[in-house]
């Protein structure tokens, strides 16, 4: 019997992610990130999985290169377009650690920050080329634990770059740029490849 020309390709799809797994990761650290194939497909087809994942009483967001999208938008993405794909509903997190080469879009340990550090990360996919400076980061989040610094700050990007596989400050994802005063640095998406983050409307 012959096979459907979409499930083929949704099955080769599903053997080249993992297979670059195995390419880009030891076997003891796939072992911990405990990626079943069940994730695979939810990662492949996303949409039931973001469903039934959010809370009755909230709205999804899927925001892509800044701009919300409506629901019919998201369902026809094509999730080969973007280099980072940040899920805050299903807590995943995806990466091509080569977007030049457009190599495979790898998903990675969800990142342990704290929340208003993960709140960071959330505002630079949204707003990739509106950026974050000090200046920026008091005026959109109360921190109450301690004001933030300078210092702090580029502690935080840095702590992105290495999540992202960025070995240095430049490229290929956040790019630092000089701005006049005392915030020091704004840190902005590289504008050559595209973002997603799906979240709630209460994060």
């Amino acid at each position: 019997m012959a096979i459907e020309p979409e499930k083929f390709e949704k099955t080769r799809k599903a053997r080249d992610t993992v297979d670059a797994w195995f390419r880009e990761y030891p076997p003891d650290l796939i072992t911990e990130m405990i990626f079943s194939f069940d994730q695979l497909l939810k990662h492949l087809h996303p949409e039931p999985h973001i469903a039934a994942s959010a809370t009755t009483n909230s709205e999804i967001l899927y925001i892509s290169d800044g701009r919300t999208l409506s629901k019919n938008e998201f369902q026809n993405l094509n999730m080969e377009n973007y280099a980072i794909v940040l899920n805050m509903i299903g807590r995943t997190l995806h990466v091509r650690k080569d977007p030049e080469n457009h190599s495979v879009l790898l998903p990675i340990p969800f990142p342990s920050f704290h929340r208003k550090r993960l709140a960071i990360l959330i505002y630079l996919l949204e707003h990739p080329q509106r950026g974050v400076c000090l200046g920026r980061l008091k005026h959109l989040y109360s921190f109450d634990e301690r004001t933030p610094t300078s210092i702090t700050l580029r502690q935080t990007i840095r702590k992105f770059r290495l999540l992202l596989g960025q070995t240095g400050s430049e490229g290929p994802y956040i790019i630092t740029r000089p701005v006049l005063g005392d915030d020091g640095a704004m840190y902005v998406m590289d504008s050559r490849w595209s973002y997603l983050v799906i979240k709630e409307n209460n994060y």
